[in-house]
């Protein structure tokens, strides 16, 4: 297991974006109230944002910057 995830770190940091974008588009939309054009943009792009950071921070660790 420990080799497929040092082989795709890359998609497992590209779905911890997405997960976190699904967050934070349920906590804007549904608890607090915000509009879904609104929560899906900011969603959308802190999902994007946090899957690049970790992406970055994983070829980092491993050497591959």
């Amino acid at each position: 297991m420990k080799n497929y995830i040092l082989l795709h770190r890359s998609e497992i940091s590209h779905a911890i974006g997405v997960g976190i974008g699904f967050l934070n588009f349920y906590i804007l939309y549904y608890s607090w109230g915000v509009s879904w054009e609104i929560s899906f943009v900011l969603a959308f792009t802190l999902g994007y944002l946090a899957g690049g950071v970790l992406d970055f921070f994983l070829d980092k660790e491993n050497g591959k910057t």
